[in-house]
């Protein structure tokens, strides 16, 4: 259990997508100027991760690898990854419609979001297991929301702030960005993936 505690960690605060690897930089800063919004995009990127990093590493381990087809590891991973946002979609609009309606706006996003790819990929080339991988799937999904909603934080607060001139704007919240990853570094000797 203490391995798993681990990947989750090392996934979501040590080797975080947004700040680490830069993966679904789009999605952490270019679409996270609200903290409801990002929260929305957050919590549906969550869930497409929680459930398609296992699924992957099922296809990849058991179908793929074992035929001897894993080079058709990215088209696999993008088919699971269309099928798995859709038919969640599909889900909580029958099980939920107020929240499909809250959430649909994000399900194109996530789609193209780089972050949900790019944790499978990651995940391919570790050597887990499934239940680490599911775990690497819940820290990677705990990482990038919480790096997207510091971000709309920061965001919302430096509009209120008095930034001089020549600051305001991107080059505020890149400067705020440095520094949220310098912070993040500083759990780089917590756990080593």
């Amino acid at each position: 259990m203490s391995d798993l505690l681990l990947i989750f960690i090392s996934a979501s605060l040590v080797n975080n997508l947004v700040l680490h690897h830069l993966i679904g930089v789009g999605a952490g800063v270019g679409l996270s100027r609200k903290i409801d919004v990002a929260a929305g995009m957050s919590l549906v990127t969550a869930v497409a991760l929680t459930v398609a990093t296992p699924v992957t590493w099922v296809v990849s381990h058991a179908v793929l690898r074992a035929s001897g087809l894993a080079y058709l590891e990215l088209l696999a991973f993008v088919l699971v990854i269309i099928v798995v946002v859709m038919s969640g979609a599909a889900v909580l609009a029958r099980l939920r419609p107020d929240w499909h309606d809250r959430y649909r706006d994000f399900v194109p996003l996530v789609l193209g979001n780089s972050a949900v790819l790019g944790v499978v990929l990651l995940n391919a080339g570790q050597h887990f297991g499934f239940a680490g991988s599911l775990f690497y799937g819940l820290g990677a999904a705990a990482g990038f929301g919480l790096v997207v909603i510091l971000v709309a934080a920061l965001h919302e607060r430096l509009l209120v702030a008095d930034v001089p001139r020549p600051f305001q704007g991107a080059a505020a919240l890149l400067m705020a960005l440095g520094i949220l990853s310098m912070a993040f570094m500083g759990f780089t000797g917590l756990t080593r993936l």
